[in-house]
């Protein structure tokens, strides 16, 4: 006999597209569903509030339905409170605990719904005393309280309204020209509002194909709040200051120099000499470039190590763990005070527009990621690699008249016999092409 349940979806639902979300992801999870109740804004600033009855067969999909429908921004009606359980040890928790979105979060305690703190994607929610907490899996300890279900969980995603430039920027009809000309003057919009803050990603590329005077302009000109980058780019900036080259190539003339191969490892060794990046530019050692600046200009900036790392250099973080952190340091935003009401259907509505505190957004990583493309990558790289019975593969899509990377997808075979992202193969290894290896465009 089938089970039934209701969620209630509030908020831009039509324009954002989450109520057509909603129904697909009950259908495509072997769900029906019942509109029990939809009123629609009458304004474009009008919140719609939607009321759907679902059902499954089985309750393995009605639990990944409600997982989906909750994500999306659902809530539950007459919603209980939440559900944990104790982690019996350290970075272990119950099979059932909830996994966050980057959505803003709120969890019921006591009969009251209380925001998640250091909310971000793929976590769990540690309860501290009354206070809940997202944390991540390997910051769980024995003891800590872990929500757990969907009971007592709402989350309310970002609803965006209508940009015709964004909208032009995913047309299929647009340029490759086009794209970046609208995806640039969108980021120089940005820059330019005073009360964004910037935080540059960047690889060695910015070095390997001139773009370091363009970043240097930036930060000299104070429109970074911060570099996040890993000991590659330091590297050969450096190396380029120094000598002049990248990677052992004249960056004026794009012609190896006698033993240029060395010369990354020089300036390693230079800076190492000097006691560090900042010790370097004090001393005279180092005099131009994207660390030079980042120095003289006071704009902090983290160096992520890897395995493949030469030096690597004394600034460069070498454990991942803490990379992470001193990466969220400069990305994690502020949260802010809004009064709300409470209407049918216990619905929480904005009083007004304006807010009591205003937040502090966290810092955006743009990426040239297609979702879509990027869907698609990952689902034909899943059924060659079964297909082949292959151990791991990875899949990298670039658009060649800009050279955006627009999908990249890693997958590795666990004991089971299944497929899982353990590893970036596409970035960690290095493989010499041959014969049959070919550029398609």
């Amino acid at each position: 006999m089938a089970v039934t349940r209701e969620v209630i979806l509030e908020g831009h639902i039509v324009d954002s597209g989450i109520m057509s979300k909603a129904l697909d992801e009950i259908i495509v999870h072997n769900g029906q569903f019942k509109i029990v109740d939809f009123k629609i804004g009458q304004t474009n600033s009008d919140l719609s509030i939607a009321r759907i009855s679902y059902s499954a067969k089985s309750d393995s999909d009605l639990e990944l339905i409600t997982d989906r429908l909750l994500d999306l921004g659902g809530s539950i009606p007459s919603e209980p409170d939440l559900q944990t359980t104790i982690a019996k040890k350290a970075q272990s928790v119950a099979a059932d605990f909830y996994s966050t979105t980057n959505h803003r979060t709120e969890v019921r305690i006591g009969g009251k719904w209380k925001v998640v703190g250091d909310q971000r994607m793929d976590a769990v929610i540690v309860v501290k005393g009354s206070k809940p907490v997202c944390t991540k899996l390997r910051d769980v300890k024995k003891g800590d309280r872990i929500v757990c279900g969907h009971s007592g969980i709402r989350v309310t995603p970002e609803f965006k309204h209508r940009d015709r430039e964004d909208f032009a920027f995913m047309s299929n009809e647009v340029s490759s020209e086009r794209k970046v000309e609208i995806a640039v003057r969108g980021i120089a919009k940005d820059i330019k509002n005073p009360d964004c803050k910037l935080v540059i990603v960047a690889g060695p590329v910015v070095i390997h194909t001139g773009g370091s005077e363009g970043l240097c302009k930036l930060l000299e000109k104070g429109h970074v709040s911060a570099l996040l980058t890993g000991n590659a780019l330091a590297v050969h900036d450096i190396e380029q200051s120094l000598y002049g080259t990248s990677l052992g190539i004249d960056t004026n003339t794009g012609v190896p120099v006698i033993e240029g191969h060395k010369n990354h490892m020089r300036a390693i060794n230079a800076i190492n000499t000097a006691g560090g990046i900042a010790k370097a530019v004090k001393k005279g050692v180092l005099k131009s470039g994207v660390m030079y600046t980042c120095v003289k200009h006071n704009v902090p900036f983290v160096l992520a190590g890897s395995l493949r790392d030469d030096g690597p250099l004394p600034e460069t973080i070498t454990d991942m763990n803490e990379a992470q952190e001193a990466y969220n340091k400069y990305l994690k935003g502020v949260g802010g005070k809004r009064l709300m009401q409470k209407i049918s259907g216990g619905i929480w509505k904005p009083i007004n527009d304006v807010n009591e505190i205003e937040p502090q957004d966290g810092f955006d990583i743009v990426t040239t990621i297609d979702i879509n493309i990027q869907d698609v990558a990952e689902n034909a790289l899943l059924k060659q690699l079964v297909l082949n019975s292959a151990d791991h593969g990875c899949v990298v899509l670039m658009e060649v008249e800009t050279g955006q990377i627009k999908a990249i997808a890693n997958l590795k075979r666990s004991e089971s016999g299944g497929y899982y992202e353990g590893y970036n193969y596409a970035v960690g290894e290095s493989t010499e092409p041959g014969s049959t290896f070919k550029l398609a465009s």
